[in-house]
C-alpha cells in the first residue's frame, strides 16, 4: 500500500480524479441481471428458479409440525428472506464478467 503521506497534492488529486472516472464509467457500463436464491447468486435464470423450486418442494413434504421449526428458525433470526424467494440484482457488465456463474453470499 502506497504511504499517503508521501504524496504531493497533484498525486492526490490525480487520484481522485482516476476514481471519479472510474466511478463515472461503473455507473454508465451495462447491467446485467443476476438472481439471488438462498443466499446464491446465479447468472442463469433457469438455475435459480429451479433452486427455488427444489427448495419449496422441500417445504411442502414437510409436517406442519416441520414447517413451523423450520420457518420459524429463519423468521426470528433475521435472516435474508431472499431464501423464500428469487431477488434480482443488477451488476456492471465488468463485475458479472469478473464473477463465476454461482456466488455464495453477500456481494454488496
Amino acid at each position: 500500500m502506497t504511504d499517503l503521506t508521501i504524496l504531493t497534492d497533484d498525486d492526490l488529486s490525480d487520484m481522485i480524479s482516476e476514481a471519479r472516472t472510474e466511478l463515472r464509467r461503473r455507473k454508465e457500463e451495462k447491467k446485467l441481471p443476476v438472481f439471488l436464491v438462498d443466499c446464491t447468486y446465479y447468472k442463469s435464470l433457469r438455475e435459480a428458479v429451479e433452486k427455488h423450486f427444489e427448495m419449496s418442494s422441500r417445504l411442502f413434504n414437510m409436517s406442519d409440525e416441520q414447517l413451523t421449526k423450520y420457518l420459524g428458525e429463519y423468521l426470528t433470526d433475521e435472516v435474508s428472506r431472499s431464501r423464500f424467494g428469487i431477488k434480482i440484482e443488477f451488476w456492471s457488465e465488468s463485475e458479472y464478467n469478473a464473477r463465476p456463474d454461482r456466488v455464495w453470499g453477500s456481494v454488496s
